[in-house]
């Protein structure tokens, strides 16, 4: 459904009122799909979380260690998969800062 609007919009804004409107609308899906996996998933989280938290405060994860734990699964995977690739510099610096963790 369209905003209503007050004023004439101009094409180019238009545009960037549904690029905000999207960027919102994705961010939203992402928190709440981080929280479904957080409810269902959670001694699982906690298990494979390697950071160190001053203390646990609640059986449930924060969105930020469920995301933790997927992008470290993620460098995971990434690793096995692309290791028959020929590495280039960047690639080469990345993966030696993610080694010395």
């Amino acid at each position: 459904m369209a905003m209503p609007t007050f004023f004439p919009l101009y094409p180019g804004q238009k545009m960037s009122i549904g690029a905000i409107e999207a960027f919102a609308n994705f961010g939203c899906i992402a928190t709440g799909i981080l929280q479904i996996i957080a409810l269902n998933f959670h001694e699982t989280i906690w298990k494979k979380y390697a950071r160190w938290l001053r203390t646990v405060t609640a059986t449930v994860p924060s969105e930020e260690v469920v995301k933790s734990v997927i992008q470290q699964a993620a460098i995971v995977i990434m690793r096995f998969r692309f290791v028959s690739v020929k590495q280039d510099a960047t690639q080469y610096i990345i993966s030696s800062k993610n080694l010395s963790r």
